[in-house]
């Protein structure tokens, strides 16, 4: 929940992730902020179809948090007109934004 801890790309993202998941794996960081390091914790049940996406964590993988803030990165080349990465909010990068990650309670 802290751009503080976990892995922050060199301060470039609002919050410091401490999980990702990444091709159906959820993975926890072991890094310093802003080295690559990660450790899988387990494959997560996911299901897609067409345009939309469903994931299943159990929560004691995340250690039951009571709150989540997330924000979204993925790859969109595979669409006309796409870039290499594609964020969600849109302004994840943008320090002036109001809106730079989702917060969910739980």
């Amino acid at each position: 929940n802290s751009a503080a801890t976990g892995f922050h790309n060199g301060g470039e993202y609002a919050i410091g992730a401490d999980y990702l998941l990444q091709s159906g794996d959820l993975y926890q960081y072991t890094g310093t902020g802003s080295s690559w390091s990660w450790l899988h914790i387990g494959s997560v049940i996911s299901a897609v179809s067409g345009n939309q996406a469903e994931f299943s964590i159990p929560l004691a993988w995340l250690g039951n948090p009571v709150s989540l803030q997330l924000f979204l990165l993925a790859e969109n080349v595979a669409y006309s007109g796409g870039s290499t990465e594609d964020y969600y909010p849109d302004d994840v990068l943008n320090a002036a934004a109001s809106l730079r990650f989702f917060s969910y309670g739980l």
